[in-house]
C-alpha cells in the first residue's frame, strides 16, 4: 500500500512537471517557493507509517513504536538551495534529517515544487547515516553538495572524508552523476 502510494504521488508530481514543460520558453515563471511553504511541505519517507507525511513548521513527529517513548522525528534542516526550473516552476533542494529513535540521523536529499498549490517532494535520495552536508547548491536541475562522508576505518559518529557529489534531477528521481 505505501509503495503504491509512494509511487502514486511521484508519478503524478512528474506528470505535472511535464505538463509545465510543454507551455515552452514563454512560460510566465512562477513565484518562488518560499521557507514557510517549505517547512509545510508534503515528503515522502520510509522511516514512518503511511510513506508520505506533511512538516509543521518544517517538523513531522510520531512515536516510534506504539506505546513507547521514543519518536521518529523528520527535520527539514537550514540547508536549503533554490532554483527555477526550466518549465519555470520554482523548486527547491533541501536536506532533510531523520531520528528514528535509536542512534543513527539519516539525512535525505529532496526536491520539493509547488503542486496544486501546496509545496510537495519531487523527488529524494538518501545520502548516509549521520554524514555531514557543508553546503548545497541547484542549479539547471543539478544538485551540488559538499560533503563529509565516512571513509573505511570511520566510525560512525565521525565521517572524515570530504567529497563533492552532484545528482540530476530526471522526472521524479535523483541521479548521481559520476564526478
Amino acid at each position: 500500500m505505501t509503495t503504491t502510494r509512494h509511487r502514486s504521488l511521484a508519478t503524478g508530481l512528474a506528470l505535472s512537471l511535464l505538463a509545465l514543460a510543454a507551455c515552452g520558453p514563454g512560460a510566465k515563471p512562477e513565484p518562488a517557493l518560499t521557507l514557510a511553504e517549505l517547512k509545510s511541505a508534503d515528503l515522502q519517507t520510509e522511516y514512518v507509517s503511511g510513506g508520505v507525511i506533511r512538516l509543521t513548521g518544517g517538523e513531522y513527529r510520531e512515536p516510534a513504536a506504539p506505546g513507547g517513548a521514543s519518536e521518529t522525528v523528520v527535520t527539514l534542516t537550514g540547508r536549503v538551495a533554490y532554483a527555477g526550473l526550466v518549465s519555470g516552476q520554482s523548486a527547491a533542494a533541501a536536506i532533510v534529517e531523520t531520528q528514528t529513535g535509536g542512534s543513527g540521523t539519516f539525512l535525505d536529499l529532496v526536491v520539493i515544487a509547488r503542486r496544486n498549490g501546496q509545496a510537495s517532494q519531487v523527488a529524494g535520495t538518501h545520502l548516509g547515516d549521520r554524514v555531514k552536508v557543508e553546503s548545497i547548491a541547484f542549479d539547471k536541475g543539478i544538485v551540488t553538495l559538499a560533503m563529509v562522508v565516512h571513509g573505511p576505518d570511520d566510525p560512525l559518529c565521525c565521517p572524515t572524508v570530504r567529497v563533492t557529489r552532484r545528482y540530476e534531477l530526471r522526472f521524479d528521481s535523483l541521479v548521481q552523476l559520476q564526478t
